[in-house]
């Protein structure tokens, strides 16, 4: 059973590329949307693990990080366009900071 899912996930995943490769800009606005979706929930579950968190300052920290990804969810939700080049940036700014902190670890 599991080798007819591996099968079923392989051919959406391959489909799902090639509408991406003909349609870039449309795939872009669905993966931009769906990152602001991500942002939300994980606002959800920051703020749900706040509750856990012991102490104050965790606690509060853990609101303030959920808020501020529930913020930045309804913005990417409100503003799909704007938030594309955004998140972009963003995606670039993440991959130079984690080479540059592998190759600072890598003489450590």
């Amino acid at each position: 059973m599991s080798r007819v899912l591996f099968i079923i996930a392989g051919v959406l995943s391959v489909l799902a590329g090639l509408y991406a490769l003909i349609n870039p800009f449309p795939a872009t606005l669905v993966a931009t949307v769906m990152a602001g979706w991500a942002f939300l929930i994980y606002a959800v579950l920051q703020v749900v693990a706040a509750f856990q968190a012991e102490g104050w300052g965790g606690r509060i920290w853990s609101i303030l990080i959920g808020v501020l990804a529930f913020i930045v969810g309804i913005e990417v939700l409100a503003n799909p366009l704007e938030s594309v080049l955004t998140l972009t940036l963003m995606v670039g700014i993440l991959f130079i900071a984690s080479g540059v902190a592998k190759i600072v670890a890598s003489f450590h």
